[in-house]
């Protein structure tokens, strides 16, 4: 037999939805099979999966190691956050934190979220879970924290990080309801006048990965609208630093938009100006986009220092 106490991170989710990502290996008709039997119990008692997971609730789990190792895919989950936990995390600043979310500061030239190949930011953060102690293999198993929004990998700034299932709920409708105000930070070619805001049109080609931007709704063209606010302009590099509010956020908006509108942003190697960006001496994978500030809708606010 094993027993498993539900933790705070875990709670408020259905049992079967529980035990599907506990038992990741076993089918569903298996694990209801075991409910009917009395060989899963919540609390000492018959369930029959649709019950809601509460802190300190106990489950037990009336199977042999073998099976319980053999659906549980233990070895694997194991494995995968030891290597994990490998990872240095020092680059990394987070920026706020408490016990269901967290708010990182991410440097240039990383990846949000993985590809398989690089490490991450999603990676190197749950690196940094893990050396708190705040990941076990037990959990890992069952909730896997996870960024919750993406940065381009030469953009900097604030990234939103679920540490637990209920962060991961919360932040998920805050994002899909456009409940969150995002702002960024970024300088540009040329003197940028203080009329640049407004709704325009946006078009994605997922074969190349960039986007296209268009003054007229055409077919494929999805409506976007960025504020654009002027804060100076610097005459000796006719550069011009603007603050931008995300009113949609699709793929490449800030970048897009701005090419589009003839202010390309410093250091953009695919929507910028390269020879300008020579002229200055910009550095390889270095791209004045910064995203400094996040409102939600509680009234929280993180703010994000720019790199030097």
């Amino acid at each position: 037999m094993k027993e498993i106490r539900i933790e705070k991170k875990d709670e408020d989710q259905r049992l079967d939805k529980y035990l599907k990502k506990l038992l990741r290996n076993a089918s569903s008709g298996f694990l209801y099979k075991m409910l009917r039997k009395k060989n899963i119990v919540l609390n000492d008692k018959k369930a029959d999966g649709s019950e809601i997971v509460k802190e300190g609730d106990s489950i037990k789990l009336y199977l042999s190691d073998e099976t319980f190792e053999k659906f549980s895919g233990s070895d694997a989950s194991q494995n995968l956050l030891k290597e994990i936990g490998k990872l240095p995390f020092d680059d990394i600043s987070i920026v706020y934190e408490d016990d269901d979310i967290l708010a990182a500061n991410k440097p240039a030239g990383l990846l949000s979220q993985g590809n398989g190949n690089l490490p991450s930011l999603n990676e190197k953060l749950i690196s940094y879970l893990y050396s708190k102690g705040e990941i076990t293999e037990e959990s890992f198993k069952v909730f896997r924290p996870s960024v919750q929004n993406r940065i381009d990998r030469n953009t900097t700034g604030i990234v939103l990080f679920a540490k637990t299932l209920k962060g991961a709920k919360f932040l998920s409708e805050e994002i899909k309801e456009r409940k969150i105000e995002k702002y960024y930070t970024c300088t540009v070619h040329g003197k940028a006048p203080d009329d640049l805001s407004g709704e325009l049109f946006l078009k994605k080609d997922e074969s190349t990965n960039t986007v296209s931007i268009s003054k007229e709704k055409m077919p494929g063209y999805v409506p976007v609208r960025t504020d654009f606010k002027v804060l100076s302009y610097t005459k000796d590099s006719d550069t011009t630093y603007i603050e931008a509010k995300l009113y949609t956020g699709k793929t490449h908006q800030i970048r897009a938009t701005l090419s589009f509108l003839g202010y390309p942003i410093v250091g953009d190697a695919k929507y910028g100006n390269v020879e300008k960006d020579r002229k200055l001496k910009i550095k390889k994978n270095r791209m004045y986009l910064h995203a400094k500030k996040i409102v939600l809708s509680d009234g929280r606010e993180f703010t994000a220092p720019e790199p030097e």
